[in-house]
């Protein structure tokens, strides 16, 4: 097969952003993965559960509940979180677990001085 070029470490499920959304299936969906193939299964096999846990996970903020996760398996055209209004920016400028004066932006160019903003400074710009 070829030689392994990178294994994770052993806390992984401790200390990653996957092993926080395994323990929260676990804890709120009574699901558990014995790894990841077994997660990408489930993600393939039943695609309106794994994706309406991650709505539920990372707490997508609608400002109108989809009716439906999915209306149809059919690609092109499936039509996801049907009749949901949401404001794209408001979802990714929540930024959980950052603070308002954390560094969020770090910009370098050629042509104009170094630039950083905070979590706070990017959400008046916006």
């Amino acid at each position: 097969m070829g030689d392994v070029l990178w294994t994770p470490p052993a806390d992984v499920r401790e200390r990653s952003r996957i092993g926080g959304y395994l323990r929260w299936l676990r804890e709120h969906r009574g699901l558990d993965f014995a790894d990841y193939e077994a997660l990408w299964r489930w993600s393939v096999t039943d695609l309106e559960a794994f994706w309406r846990s991650i709505w539920d996970h990372f707490e997508v903020v609608a400002h109108t509940a989809p009716t439906a996760t999915l209306t149809g398996r059919s690609m092109p055209g499936a039509r996801w979180f049907p009749g949901a209004a949401l404001n794209y920016a408001e979802n990714v400028l929540r930024m959980p677990g950052l603070a308002d004066t954390d560094p969020v932006v770090i910009a370098h160019g050629q042509t104009r001085t170094p630039v950083t903003l905070t979590a706070a400074e990017l959400r008046e710009q916006v």
